[in-house]
């Protein structure tokens, strides 16, 4: 699929799953994308989508899986991504997201896979990280993160944890 992703995409109102991956789509992700509330799965990594995450994302209360690796996102990611209460998969990695991780993302208590690997990334890792406590896999590496890594040893769930390539202590 060539092209972008029309804004008329948001009047769907029936639309549980939008897969469209390694495609060559451009442009960015339409705000009415946020009007989708009835969306699970969101798949679009492997295309050339630019632009930020929009705010309305958070709107998307049914959204389980998230994926946009591989892009050219670029911005800081969301805090609204926090109320997506029934988020599971969050990889955002191999894009040019900027900015902190939002304390938000404590709210994602059933969130497994936060996968956010090869962005601009910097900051803390926020305290609110502790409560994700349904972890399996964390893939923070090759970014800018600084300062201390996280208690995670209430995390009794997490199989693998990647912060290399960062300047955490």
């Amino acid at each position: 699929i060539v092209g972008t992703i029309p804004a008329t995409i948001g009047s769907i109102n029936g639309l549980v799953a939008f897969h469209a991956s390694e495609n060559h789509l451009t442009g960015s992700l339409p705000s009415t994308i946020g009007s989708l509330t009835s969306l699970n799965t969101l798949q679009l990594y492997s295309n050339s989508l630019g632009g930020s995450l929009p705010n309305s994302i958070g709107n998307m209360k049914s959204l389980t899986y998230l994926v946009v690796v591989d892009n050219n996102f670029i911005g800081s990611i969301p805090p609204s991504i926090g109320s997506l209460q029934d988020l599971r998969f969050l990889y955002l990695a191999s894009n040019s997201f900027v900015g902190t991780i939002p304390s938000t993302i404590g709210s994602l208590t059933d969130l497994q896979y936060f996968i956010i690997r090869s962005n601009s990334l910097s900051g803390t890792i926020p305290g609110s990280f502790n409560s994700l406590t349904a972890l399996i896999d964390v893939e923070l590496n090759n970014n800018h993160f600084s300062g201390n890594l996280p208690s995670i040893g209430g995390l009794t769930t997490l199989n693998y944890f990647y912060a290399d390539s960062n300047s955490l202590a």
